[in-house]
């Protein structure tokens, strides 16, 4: 019994600690003071440390990684990035089939990198799928929402991400779901 509470209680701070690391970033990103610092990163070994990474978070999800053996090094700030990949995939947890693996892609273009992280989920309808992005949006209503969380990590990656010069978008995956795709150049 004291194993399962110091369990929940555990779960519970770690969910505290996510909410709280989300309001400072937005409190950054606000005051523009939302800074990156960029070096040589390996997208492969990044990556492969995000799965890990989610892999210790939810051991009962697989998740699925398939890279590009020859992606070019890029020049990135790899915690925001880890950062980005790791809410992308975390929001594919919530909103998927528990059966269902979370599959993460990454290849090279000539725009530059496009990762891609894929869900089995119920999708978004076509008319939210800019609003997601948005500070505070979810698509269930807030207030009789499901799922936990308050509306802020996409709107965080998005800011992560157009902060490299990227972009990031969604749309659906065939045979349901979605596909969060990002691009750094």
């Amino acid at each position: 019994t004291r194993r399962e509470m110091l369990k929940v209680i555990n779960q519970g701070a770690d969910r505290l600690e996510a909410l709280v690391s989300e309001l400072l970033d937005l409190t950054r990103i606000e005051r523009g003071r939302f800074t990156l610092q960029r070096k040589r990163v390996d997208p492969r070994f990044l990556l492969a440390k995000a799965v890990r990474e989610m892999g210790d978070r939810v051991p009962s999800r697989r998740f699925l990684l398939t890279i590009q053996e020859d992606l070019s090094p890029r020049r990135l700030d790899e915690e925001k990035i880890l950062q980005v990949l790791v809410i992308l995939m975390d929001n594919a947890v919530k909103y998927s089939d528990g059966d269902a693996p979370v599959e993460v892609t990454a290849r090279d273009i000539p725009e530059g990198l496009e990762v891609s992280v894929l869900d089995r989920g119920p999708g978004i309808p076509e008319d939210k799928r800019e609003l997601v992005f948005h500070r505070f949006y979810q698509v269930e209503q807030v207030l009789h929402h499901s799922k936990p969380g308050l509306g802020l990590g996409l709107y965080i990656a998005r800011e992560i991400v157009e902060a490299h010069g990227g972009r990031i978008w969604n749309e659906p995956r065939e045979g349901g779901g979605t596909v969060f795709r990002f691009l750094l150049p």
